[in-house]
């Protein structure tokens, strides 16, 4: 049996998604009828499709979803046959996210922000952290001391998008994670120097942008 993933999380209304508890109850309550593998990985593909004002919602319900130590393990593969669901989903999603954050074609624009976005409100929110997102600001800024890959200039624009959304959804952590990697006059220092296109413009308003990610 197959489990209706909007009826849980929009039960009362297909335009608004339900409290994070709720979410998380209605799901273990049919999950717990039915374990699948199908259900867990159509819970992270759920979250990825979200629209931005869901997303928080949502990943808040994961988290209460991945602490349900009453839910039943799932057969997965021949090496983890009674694999939890949150060791699953935590896999599966990191994935699906980290293969959003690898843009080499600009046709990838929408996965790539989506996944930005959803990288930054999970690692603020305490879902997950990886190198691979956080390797993804220092890029898109141009740290000099991290790893650039040879793109295009247009690709170049999008990682400097995909590095605001991941400031604006989690500066702050990014900072007490990582310390000086990530200190406030680095990544303002960065934006201030990232042109767009072939003008003399700052690619963001940095005076515009500093009291949200750093206040």
């Amino acid at each position: 049996m197959s489990i209706n993933l909007t009826s849980i999380f929009y039960s009362t209304s297909p335009s608004k998604v339900a409290d994070p508890e709720e979410g998380a109850e209605l799901f273990a309550q049919q999950y717990s009828q039915s374990p699948s593998v199908n259900t867990i990985v159509d819970f992270a593909d759920f979250i990825l499709e979200s629209t931005p004002e869901d997303v928080d919602s949502l990943i808040q319900a994961a988290l209460l979803i991945s602490r349900n130590v009453a839910l039943p393990t799932v057969y997965w593969t021949s090496d983890r046959p009674q694999s939890t669901s949150d060791g699953v989903f935590n896999i599966d999603f990191r994935d699906k996210f980290h293969s959003n954050l690898s843009i080499s074609e600009t046709s990838e624009r929408l996965e790539f922000l989506r996944g930005s976005l959803i990288a930054g409100r999970a690692r603020s929110l305490g879902l997950v952290t990886s190198p691979e997102t956080v390797g993804a600001v220092g890029e898109g800024l141009k740290f000099p001391d991290e790893v650039t890959y040879n793109s295009t200039a247009e690709i170049a624009e999008i990682r400097v998008l995909g590095a605001c959304l991941q400031l604006l959804g989690s500066a702050s952590k990014l900072i007490e994670l990582f310390g000086e990697r990530f200190a406030a006059v680095k990544v303002i220092k960065s934006l201030e120097e990232i042109r767009m296109g072939t003008g003399d413009n700052s690619f963001v308003d940095v005076s515009r942008f500093y009291a949200t990610f750093f206040h």
